[in-house]
């Protein structure tokens, strides 16, 4: 299970629409959102994609014909806004909420030096994850 995050436009309380698409991604147990000036925010648990919630969305919008515009991005992953930063100071209380609730598995590196030494051989150290950088780095003192 992976945590995205969504923005949905509009007004601020869930729509039917909205309850829908969660239903159809299967997050329902594993989601947290608020509501706010621009839309609901919110945090889940699935094993989709962030590509496959939009397209969910999409399909609720198009079958219910009320356009749900969504921002989805995977934790960790990188997004892009226009929006105000305060815009997000709503994220704060809901993800130390969700995970409380749900938890994050924290990623760890443990590959020896030789084997992260034959990794930037095969895959170059520009594409290490940041745990094996992390990794590298403590070994190499």
């Amino acid at each position: 299970m992976k945590k995205l995050f969504l923005i949905r436009f509009g007004v601020p309380t869930p729509t039917p629409g909205d309850m829908e698409a969660i239903s159809r991604i299967g997050c329902r147990e594993t989601s947290v959102g608020a509501g706010s000036p621009f839309g609901v925010i919110s945090i889940f648990g699935t094993d989709k994609s962030p590509a496959q919630v939009a397209r969910i969305f999409k399909e609720v919008a198009d079958e219910i014909e009320d356009q749900l515009p969504i921002i989805v991005w995977e934790e960790g992953e990188h997004a892009a806004s226009t929006l105000d930063s305060q815009f997000f100071e709503h994220f704060a209380p809901m993800n130390a909420e969700w995970e409380k609730a749900y938890g994050t598995a924290k990623k760890e590196c443990t590959m020896s030096l030789d084997e992260l030494l034959d990794l930037v051989k095969s895959k170059g150290l520009q594409n290490f994850t940041t745990e094996e950088l992390q990794r590298l780095k403590e070994l190499s003192r």
